[in-house]
């Protein structure tokens, strides 16, 4: 593991960061099973449109992002020989995420919805704060710590049991497409089904991290990957409207480019 590789990662999490800001900062409305904000825009206003179509296309890649990284994170530990061991994996992600979780939640976050009035229309308020916020995952931003930590689990199991790579990949596929199955993130076991492929994606690019620098080192393919994205992007939004899997394919591109620009 060298400097260049330790910079270059953490320019790709702050970018990540400020996505989910910007991503974040054009709600309007916030409507969960479990307690909402609602606040009312003009459904004419034509710069909040553009503001959503933004939001959408940024929602389609920053939290692949966020786990792509963690992937790319978990592959370069593994070669460093720090994953041997699956009792002290799992010690050190409940620590570093799971406790987090709960202490945030508990003493920040259901707080400060009550007091601002998120669980007001609610009739049962106290139950569903706790169902939404450490559960259920409905109304949490931090419902990827908990996704998080059952993927670094499932994919120690996963590089333990199988040993080549098409096995991981279909079963990285079987898993996306069972999580679009679930309606709620139940202590979120489904979020882990969901990004466990990307998560893989961030394995497979520090694995081969060289000869994808040697590819897109040329400025050439990332205008080419820019705006192919774009264009399956419109793509989407005109004629596969809702469609799960070409978004993904946005996504995919997305977070290739942040890799790479």
């Amino acid at each position: 593991m060298t400097q260049k590789n330790i910079r270059e990662y953490n320019v790709i999490r702050v970018f990540a960061t400020v996505l989910v800001v910007a991503g974040h900062s054009a709600y309007t409305t916030m409507s969960t099973l479990h307690g909402g904000i609602f606040v009312k825009v003009s459904e004419f206003s034509k710069v909040h449109t553009m503001l959503l179509l933004l939001v959408r296309l940024i929602y389609s890649f920053h939290m692949p992002l966020f786990f792509s990284l963690s992937g790319a994170l978990y592959q370069l530990g593994k070669e460093n020989g720090k994953w041997n061991s699956f009792s002290n994996l799992v010690k050190i992600k409940f620590k570093r995420l799971i406790v987090p979780l709960f202490m945030v939640s508990v003493f920040y976050l259901i707080p400060v919805k009550w007091y601002s009035g998120y669980f007001s229309v609610l009739d049962n308020p106290v139950k569903d704060a706790f169902l939404g916020q450490l559960i259920l995952f409905d109304n949490s931003y931090l419902w990827y710590l908990a996704s998080l930590f059952w993927i670094f689990i499932f994919a120690w199991i996963i590089d333990k049991k199988m040993k080549y790579a098409w096995q991981k990949t279909v079963l990285c596929i079987l898993a996306w497409f069972a999580g679009l199955g679930f309606k709620e993130n139940f202590c979120g076991i489904p979020g882990a089904f969901s990004y466990l492929i990307w998560f893989y994606y961030g394995v497979f690019y520090e694995k081969n991290r060289e000869i994808f620098y040697q590819f897109f080192k040329k400025k050439l393919y990332n205008y080419i990957l820019f705006f192919g994205t774009v264009f399956v992007y419109i793509l989407y939004l005109c004629v596969f409207k809702k469609n799960e899997i070409v978004y993904a394919i946005v996504g995919l591109c997305g977070v290739t480019i942040s890799y790479f620009a």
